[in-house]
């Protein structure tokens, strides 16, 4: 049975803009115990591992990924836009809250060195990993602050420029990504029409894995290291689509494909968990209620329409970008006036300092930078840009830890 969801003409999903605000603010938490001294389970097992994944929480961004797949896909066959009017509002839409955050990210990087002699926590193996950063950035500052200028920083290799992903905002590793991606869009989306450009596409992926393992710099900021993510979800649109736009068995035996092609995924380990967050929210789209798998999917389409999940999906570009000079600055602050403070004492600080902060910061870009730039953008795109009601399914990119 379908659902009550709007049909794709209404434009917007707010379910997975519930879910991007969820996977931001997953990051920013999962940040904030990384730099608290959290980077080891404090127990063994099954739980440790599970509390692994989550601090270091590469699902998240995977699962951001697949929703820009499904999002720009969302735009492209909706808008119908050239090249030129793409690009112009993918840059106002990312860049200006983008540069601002890389300038406090510039500022930060120079306070980042107190916090690694001074934290009574610092022996730990994501510290090793900052402070290997932190040589990175002193040894070719210019060259750092020029590929980040460029959203160019992800595709360097680590020969010519070692650990250019994650220098100056780490987080923004993902955006150089996205705008890799936003260059080739519409070409990617051409070549996922046809069975022998999806050929291609495999064999391009294929190919990055085998012998890309220099452009992990020290990310996987390099589009086809993770342009699978980017198919799932440009697939996933297709799939929404021929749902709601037209249903009947063929859409039904697509479903079925998909399903299918994903289930064995995670039987294969692959990504098993990045996979299973997005049956779920996307699953969530298709159901009423119902027995079973159906009631589950149904509390997760509760929960990302809720009124706090949506306020997160409406700032969590902003949030998953300020956040990381605002942790720093916060820690550095803490420390300053508290230098014996334990690990305990900088979660505690930043659960009830920083966290808040950090939304508010995230709710104040949003209103006074990135909102106005959108409003900007579509402006200077008209009149293949339509109105707010109309603008698919708003998803930024985001998001991960080192």
């Amino acid at each position: 049975m379908k659902t009550s969801l709007p049909r794709p003409s209404a434009g917007r999903v707010a379910e997975l803009d519930g879910l991007r605000g969820v996977l931001a603010l997953w990051v920013a938490v999962a940040h904030v115990l990384l730099w608290c001294g959290f980077a080891e389970a404090p127990f063994g097992g099954r739980a440790g591992r599970f509390f692994i994944t989550l601090v270091y929480s590469p699902e998240a961004v995977e699962v951001f990924f697949i929703l820009s797949g499904f999002a720009i896909s969302y735009l492209i066959y909706s808008q119908k836009q050239g090249f030129g009017a793409f690009m112009t509002g993918r840059f106002f839409r990312i860049y200006p809250v983008y540069l601002l955050c890389l300038a406090l990210g510039v500022g930060a990087a120079w306070l980042t060195g107190f916090i690694l002699d001074h934290a009574s926590w610092r022996e730990t193996s994501y510290f090793d990993g900052l402070r290997m950063l932190a040589d990175n950035e002193q040894a070719r500052p210019t060259a750092h602050l020029a590929a980040h200028l460029g959203l160019a920083h992800g595709v360097f290799p680590k020969t010519v420029l070692p650990g250019g992903a994650a220098t100056l905002l780490v987080p923004a590793w993902s955006i150089s990504v996205e705008w890799q991606y936003y260059t080739c869009a519409l070409l990617i989306a051409f070549f996922s029409r046809h069975a022998l450009g999806l050929l291609l596409l495999a064999g391009g992926c294929w190919f990055a894995a085998r012998h890309g393992a220099a452009w992990i710099n020290p990310l996987p900021a390099f589009l086809p290291l993770v342009l699978p993510f980017f198919l799932i979800g440009i697939g996933s649109y297709h799939l929404y689509v021929a749902h709601f736009a037209k249903g009947g068995g063929r859409s039904r035996r697509n479903a079925r494909y998909v399903a299918v092609a994903l289930a064995g995924a995670i039987l294969l380990q692959w990504h098993s968990l990045s996979l299973a967050i997005w049956i779920v929210a996307f699953g969530s789209l298709f159901v009423e209620p119902s027995r079973g798998f159906g009631r589950i999917l149904v509390v997760a389409r509760r929960i990302l329409g809720h009124p706090v999940t949506q306020f997160l999906g409406k700032i969590s570009y902003p949030l998953y970008l300020v956040h990381w000079p605002l942790l720093i600055l916060l820690l550095t602050i803490l420390l300053h006036y508290r230098p014996n403070a334990s690990a305990f004492e900088a979660a505690g600080w930043m659960t009830l300092v920083g966290i808040p902060l950090m939304l508010a910061a995230g709710y104040l870009l949003h209103r006074t930078i990135e909102a106005p730039f959108m409003q900007l953008g579509r402006r200077l795109t008209r009149p293949a840009a339509r109105t707010d009601r109309d603008t698919p399914v708003a998803i930024t990119p985001a998001i991960s830890p080192p």
